[in-house]
């Protein structure tokens, strides 16, 4: 398969009408549905239940979807930053997000004061990438987790974790939550890919806390959704609350255990491959942080381990 049928497929996925899809992508209707049968024959099933002209994905069709939006979106976005810097249009700055931006956004707005010529991209593909890519952006927040075990960047704060529960939950009153609390609750933990999972799954399992269910999904929307409808509770990181906290079915609790919490870090990327307004930039962040070099390896954080 190629994009254009990708993007066909992606575009009758959202119109759920083949005749629509076809008069919006400027085809006949047999041609799109040629092309959408060239897709099912190559994935060796169909993505479709058909009634008529109204379609609708099945099971394996929104799981490819997914996919699909994911590649195109990846790839328009290296179409631009190619067309970008053909152009010579190097005053925008990509900021990769595992998290929140926390005290970065003070450092942004000041620079941004300075050099009105700079644009930000701050992008927040990170926790669902299992292999982060430096090189893809300027700058990198993340958290010092296994799966950016290979960047080494700078301490630059810290963010503790709340704990997500149905409003009809047991513990949906209470201001706080203990370690005590967490016993024997059934939880719903975020992973990337089949090895990474988020980390408080390994600060339970320091803690001795034993969960009486452990569900799991890649989504933070379904993470949410999942709480919401009573059928486990999570652990949120703060930068991530107003998701959860939007929702009227669930409530957020701190806990008291200190050890909820991940370091947050920032590293960029190698300077040489910097431009000159994002070299800036990174200059700017070393000393408006006062950001110890010593607290950091000499390798860069582009470097494989």
């Amino acid at each position: 398969m190629n994009t254009m049928q990708i993007r066909y497929f992606i575009t009758i996925a959202q119109l759920e009408n083949m005749s629509r899809a076809a008069e919006l992508l400027h085809i006949s209707q047999s041609s799109l549905s040629k092309n959408i049968s060239a897709i099912e024959k190559e994935l060796g099933t169909e993505l479709f239940e058909r009634n008529g002209k109204n379609i609708s994905l099945n099971r394996a069709g929104t799981q490819f979807l997914e996919s699909c939006r994911r590649m195109i979106a990846e790839l328009d976005d290296s179409i631009d930053r190619i067309n970008r810097e053909i152009k010579g249009q190097n005053n925008r700055i990509r900021i990769g997000v595992d998290g929140g931006l926390g005290k970065l956004l003070s450092c942004m707005a000041a620079f941004r004061r300075q050099h009105p010529e700079v644009s930000f991209e701050v992008c927040r593909s990170l926790e669902r990438d299992e292999t982060p890519d430096i090189n893809s952006f300027d700058v990198m927040v993340y958290p010092e987790e296994k799966k950016y075990a290979r960047y080494r960047g700078y301490p630059f704060y810290t963010e503790r974790y709340l704990l997500a529960v149905n409003k009809n939950h047991p513990l949906a009153a209470r201001t706080s939550a203990s370690t005590a609390d967490l016993q024997d609750i059934d939880f719903v933990f975020l992973r990337c890919g089949e090895r990474d999972m988020e980390y408080p799954l390994e600060i339970c399992r320091a803690l001795a806390v034993s969960p009486a269910s452990e569900s799991y999904t890649d989504s933070r929307s379904l993470h949410c959704q999942m709480i919401a409808e009573g059928i486990a509770a999570g652990f949120v990181p703060e930068s991530s609350a107003d998701l959860y906290r939007n929702d009227p079915a669930i409530r957020l609790l701190p806990i008291m255990q200190k050890k909820f919490s991940r370091n947050m870090m920032i590293c960029f990327k190698r300077q040489k491959h910097l431009s000159p307004l994002a070299d800036a930039f990174r200059q700017s962040v070393m000393a408006y942080y006062k950001l110890d070099r010593t607290e950091a390896p000499e390798r860069n954080p582009a470097d494989p381990v």
